[in-house]
């Protein structure tokens, strides 16, 4: 037994070797031994088969191998390549969380103020609501024609004896009761004028005339105007301003003002309250524009100049030296 397996193994090595068994059964037979200096022919190593050989150097199968190489590497750049962008893409997600985060908390905070905005309107409605009830409950002030009509009067003419022998009678009294109101302060700015007794300065227009003292007079207020048009001279040239512009005034105010212009250096435009003035008129290129309200001025009139803004001095003094003192603060106030 132990032989045969050694001959098996031996066997086993010869083939790995290549080396083909000899056929005992078709070798030469010899009749003897052989003769005393012969040798006896060692047997032909086979070539190895040709597949076990080429098998390394076919050109078919390096191409192959390294298109496998090849396609292992772009393999691997894409999936590097997916992995980058999924960074990217997680990095990009972050940020948009991170705004969507400061959004909510401006929209939060957007929406605290909205309410507490609504709050306070509800609470100013609530106290408009209060006052307007407050209000309604006055009575409402009624006019000097309702009593005078209450107490009997028939008509104008007799409310006209009625309050003309009040004054009479008693005028501190009744000067004292009456309430005073913003129409009244308005008729007595427009519809009273207060002028000495010099021709020239009487107004033509129909309001109620009163004369007094030349001092007091509202168009030559006595010294008082050229001393108001050398203040406002003196003003205008510390501003800076050169041109003035005066809207209002009845026609002897204007005459009035452009005798005191007259050598002067500051450059004066009058417009007249009653006038409408074109849109080049209107944008005049004066530093300051007058609005003199307490004068004979149309709504209209003045509201073509109301686009000037900050250049506007509204003036309600009716009387030249009022009106030039306060323009003159103004411009000292501005300088």
């Amino acid at each position: 037994m132990a032989g045969r397996t050694d001959q098996a193994e031996f066997e086993a090595a010869m083939r790995s070797l290549a080396v083909e068994p000899i056929d005992r059964s078709k070798a030469p037979r010899h009749p003897g031994p052989a003769p005393d200096g012969a040798r006896t022919a060692a047997p032909r190593r086979r070539e190895p088969p040709e597949d076990s050989a080429s098998a390394h150097s076919d050109p078919t199968t390096a191409r192959e191998r390294d298109e496998a190489l090849h396609a292992r590497d772009l393999a691997i750049g894409q999936r590097d390549e997916a992995l980058r962008e999924r960074d990217l893409s997680r990095a990009e997600l972050e940020r948009e969380q991170e705004a969507r985060a400061r959004l909510e908390q401006e929209l939060a905070r957007a929406t605290d103020q909205q309410a507490e905005l609504r709050r306070a309107r509800d609470t100013e409605q609530r106290g408009r609501r209060e006052l307007e009830q407050r209000l309604a409950a006055i009575p409402s002030p009624r006019s000097l024609r309702q009593l005078l009509t209450e107490r009997g009067a028939a008509d104008e003419a007799e409310m006209t004896e009625i309050v003309l022998a009040l004054l009479t009678h008693s005028p501190v009294d009744l000067l004292d009761e009456l309430a005073g109101s913003e129409p009244l302060a308005a008729a007595l700015g427009s519809r009273l004028s207060l002028v000495c007794e010099r021709p020239e300065c009487q107004p033509t227009d129909a309001i109620t005339v009163v004369h007094v003292p030349p001092e007091r007079c509202d168009v030559c207020g006595g010294s008082s105007i050229r001393a108001a048009w050398e203040l406002l001279l003196r003003r205008a040239r510390l501003a800076g301003v050169t041109r003035i512009m005066i809207v209002g005034g009845s026609p002897q105010y204007r005459a009035q003002l452009k005798s005191l212009h007259q050598g002067s250096d500051l450059r004066l435009e009058l417009v007249s309250g009653r006038s409408k003035p074109s849109r080049r008129r209107a944008r005049t290129a004066a530093e300051r524009v007058v609005i003199w309200g307490a004068t004979i001025l149309d709504h209209a009139t003045s509201a073509a100049f109301e686009a000037h803004g900050e250049r506007l001095i509204h003036v309600q003094h009716r009387g030249i030296s009022g009106m030039l003192h306060e323009v003159a603060a103004r411009l000292d106030a501005d300088g």
